[in-house]
């Protein structure tokens, strides 16, 4: 749950598609994710609807 974006969810609210683009911010500010690490971010939408993006640090 450390590597999902409850943390910022809680300390801020739900932004809708900018979750994952705070989140994303936030751990690379933290030093948590450093050069060629591979970061999946996923999200859904109504009905069957989803999406996912592969990004290379």
């Amino acid at each position: 749950m450390e590597r999902a974006n409850l943390e910022i969810a809680l300390e801020r609210g739900h932004f809708g598609a900018a979750d994952h683009l705070l989140d994303l911010h936030r751990h690379r500010a933290s030093g948590q994710l450093g050069d060629g690490d591979l970061i999946a971010l996923a999200g859904m939408g109504r009905g069957m609807h989803w999406a996912c993006t592969l990004l290379e640090c």
